[in-house]
């Protein structure tokens, strides 16, 4: 896969962490690059990219604890809306997580197909 965009290769200086299906792992790691702007003034841009369905419901505790800390970065739900695994059946059709991110204060929250889903 050397030719693709995003190839896979080990390295010890890589920016890329993977935490499996661990959600709180995660987000935990993500907690830390998101605060360590003020921690280490070190600034980063963290990404945490998350199954929709259960990333607020599994770890929503801890995004309030990283809301609290003043994190900055990016939770990007993955596979998110009531239509995109219909397959799987209902428990894989996420019709709260826009819903849950949207009680974070701090949280700006965003679904661009939410008015799809909606109408």
């Amino acid at each position: 896969d050397a030719s693709q965009l995003s190839w896979y290769r080990e390295d010890t200086t890589g920016q890329i962490l993977q935490e499996g299906i661990s959600e709180a792992g995660g987000v935990s790691l993500w907690t830390a690059a998101a605060t360590s702007y003020s921690v280490h003034h070190l600034p980063m841009i963290p990404m945490f990219i998350y199954y929709s369905m259960f990333g607020f419901q599994r770890v929503g505790d801890f995004i309030w604890a990283a809301a609290d800390s003043r994190a900055r970065g990016f939770l990007l739900g993955a596979t998110s809306g009531r239509t995109t695994l219909n397959g799987e059946g209902l428990q894989h059709a996420d019709g709260t997580s826009l819903l849950m991110a949207a009680s974070v204060p701090n949280c700006i929250a965003y679904d661009p197909a939410f008015a799809y889903e909606v109408a």
